[in-house]
C-alpha cells in the first residue's frame, strides 16, 4: 500500500540524513566548484513482468538516498557535451523490505540542450546490501533530464532500470524513478 508523500519525504530524510549532510559539506569543500554533486531520491518502483505482490511496489515504497559526488573525465567541457565520473554511496529500503546500502562507481554523459535545459545518461557499478548474499554485485542504468534554477543548482527526474540478474534476490527487472537536486560542474 502506497504511503503518503509526507511520509515518504520523512522517512527518506531520516534514513539518509547523514548522506544529505555530506552532500552539503562537499558542495562547501569544492570551493572551485569542479565537481557536481546530486542527491537523488527515489519516489517510484515497479518490477514489470513480476508475480503481483512479490515486490514492495509504487510510489514512496523504497525510500533513500544516493549522493554523487562528480569529476569531469576532461577538464573542460566539449561543446554541449560533458562526462563525467565519481564514487557513489547510498542507502534505500530496497525492493524486499531490507534495508540497502550501496557503493558504485558512476560513469555519466550529459548534453545541454538549452543554458536551461539538459538531459543526462549513466551507469553505476558497484556493490550493494540487502539481499540474498553479503554483498552482491550491482549494475544499474539511467537516463533523465534536468533543468538549471541557477548557475550552480538544479533539479530534476531521472528512470533508472537495474536489470534483474545483476542483483541477487530479483527475478524481474527493476524501474525506479527518482527526484535530483545538486550542482553540476562549473
Amino acid at each position: 500500500m502506497a504511503k503518503s508523500l509526507p511520509s515518504i519525504f520523512a522517512k527518506a530524510a531520516t534514513v539518509s540524513a547523514s548522506a544529505v549532510g555530506a552532500w552539503a559539506v562537499m558542495c562547501i569543500l569544492d570551493k572551485k566548484k569542479t565537481m557536481g554533486v546530486t542527491a537523488s531520491l527515489p519516489f517510484y518502483v515497479s518490477h514489470p513482468g513480476a508475480e503481483p505482490d512479490k515486490y514492495n511496489e509504487g510510489f514512496g515504497n523504497n525510500p533513500g538516498i544516493l549522493i554523487e559526488p562528480v569529476k569531469p573525465l576532461v577538464a573542460a567541457k566539449t561543446g554541449k557535451w560533458s562526462l563525467g565520473w565519481g564514487l557513489v554511496p547510498g542507502s534505500y529500503k530496497n525492493s524486499h523490505h531490507r534495508e540497502s546500502h550501496l557503493a558504485a562507481l558512476k560513469l555519466k554523459a550529459e548534453y545541454d540542450v538549452t543554458k536551461k535545459v539538459f538531459v543526462e545518461s549513466g551507469s553505476y557499478l558497484g556493490g550493494v546490501t540487502g539481499y540474498r548474499q553479503n554483498v552482491t554485485p550491482g549494475l544499474l542504468f539511467y537516463v533523465g533530464v534536468g533543468v538549471n534554477i541557477t548557475d550552480n543548482f538544479f533539479v530534476g527526474l531521472r528512470l533508472k532500470w537495474i536489470p534483474a540478474k545483476t542483483v541477487g534476490g530479483h527475478s524481474a527487472d527493476s524501474l525506479n524513478l527518482a527526484v535530483n537536486i545538486g550542482r553540476r560542474p562549473q
